[in-house]
């Protein structure tokens, strides 16, 4: 994680409070997720369902969902990743 420490290190030098870091979890979106309304409601409502909370979510392509959760395992095991 040299390159956390290095983002860290510049982000405070600049003056930012850094609060925390936490490794995000990467989703790929299938053709048929992609383009259709929900399909990141979905997936929230499953790790939701399996008792994740989501802290984080976007779209990183069209086809990448990020998510940083409270606990990616399991929201990887909910989501059937």
């Amino acid at each position: 994680m040299a390159d956390a420490a290095a983002a860290r290190t510049a982000l405070e030098s600049a003056g930012v409070k850094v609060e925390g870091e936490a490794d995000p979890m990467i989703s790929e979106l299938d053709s048929a997720q992609v383009d259709r309304p929900g399909a990141i409601g979905a997936m929230a409502r499953a790790m939701a369902d399996a008792g994740v909370n989501i802290q984080v979510v976007y779209l990183a392509t069209k086809n990448r969902a990020v998510a940083v959760t409270s606990d990616n395992a399991k929201a990887r095991q909910a989501l059937g990743v």
